[in-house]
């Protein structure tokens, strides 16, 4: 959240974070949800780009990856995806508009929701396989 609220107005990250929101709005269109899934962690790491450390992108990256192997195995891309399609398209608008405390705070709003539904997603499946 804090590489998004001091984010550097022409940072080249933000050209990433524009194309993984198109890139997710097609996948979208097309009823893709893994590869909507895949432009959304796209999204993510271009926001911790925005940091301008290394060290930092290094460290996300796998935690990137182990996120998708989780989602993998949650069996409903479409309600896990479906709806920070559009909060990557708000954020980014925010972005644009030079509103980087308020993308900020919605980032952060943002991430607790989605630790919110990727746990109960992952509740109810274990809850199913018992």
């Amino acid at each position: 959240c804090q590489a998004l609220a001091q984010a550097y107005p022409r940072h080249p990250a933000k050209k990433r974070m524009r194309a993984a929101v198109e890139e997710a709005l097609r996948h979208r269109d097309a009823g893709d949800w893994a590869a909507a899934g895949t432009a959304n962690m796209q999204f993510h790491m271009a926001v911790v780009e925005l940091a301008d450390s290394e060290r930092l992108n290094q460290m996300f990256a796998p935690v990137l990856a182990e996120l998708r192997l989780a989602f993998g195995l949650l069996q409903d891309a479409e309600f896990l995806h479906a709806p920070y399609v559009e909060m990557n398209v708000k954020l980014l608008e925010m972005v644009e508009a030079g509103d980087y405390a308020r993308a900020a705070t919605t980032l952060q709003e943002y991430l607790a929701h989605s630790e919110r539904i990727v746990l109960a997603v992952y509740a109810r499946r274990v809850a199913e396989q018992e």
